[in-house]
């Protein structure tokens, strides 16, 4: 009997906290839409020119190496993004990952044994026209935490860039509040 009312008291409590996550999901869903309609307006494909097509290009794969991952690459994504951005930029979207520590070698043995990765649903990246030396923008990422088979969490971030045409970097990231 003290069973049974315990897991009334936790159903009910699970099913107030999953009220909550829904309440807080449609508010984010809303607060996505405005910044969509009131935010983006100037940043759009017809801005686009042929320099900042390939500049789009590079920040893409930028944001492919930050957010796409798995075992075999989780160690090797900082090199690799270190082409498209600052080491500044690079330490904020990825960390400082010291590949002869123990703790690193562990996670990466984790990752592996669990088949812990993260893959990306959709990105999109809006800039707005350019000076020529330098690209602004807005950049959406939607991905998902998958371990073992099963997505574990699901995410879409938003982050506000600056893009050096001369350098092929993005050498600014911030992210966006939606709240």
């Amino acid at each position: 009997m003290v069973y049974a009312l315990t897991l009334t008291k936790s159903n009910r409590q699970l099913a107030s906290s999953n009220a909550e996550l829904r309440t807080e999901i449609e508010a984010a869903k809303h607060d996505n839409q405005a910044i969509k309609e009131n935010k983006i307006q100037k940043y759009s494909a017809k801005n686009l020119t042929l320099t900042s097509t390939s500049s789009v290009a590079n920040i893409n794969t930028f944001l492919k190496t930050s957010f796409e991952w798995d075992f075999t690459n989780w160690s090797t994504r900082q090199a690799q993004a270190q082409k498209y951005a600052t080491p500044s930029v690079v330490k904020k979207m990825i960390g400082n990952l010291n590949m002869q520590s123990k703790s690193t070698q562990s996670y990466i043995k984790f990752l592996k044994k669990d088949n812990v990765y993260q893959k990306i649903n959709s990105k999109h990246v809006y800039v707005e026209n350019s000076d020529g030396q330098k690209i602004n923008g807005i950049a959406t990422v939607n991905s998902s935490l998958i371990d073992g088979n099963k997505t574990t969490s699901h995410q879409v971030q938003w982050y506000h860039f600056t893009y050096d045409v001369q350098k092929h970097q993005v050498i600014q990231i911030t992210p966006v509040s939606v709240n």
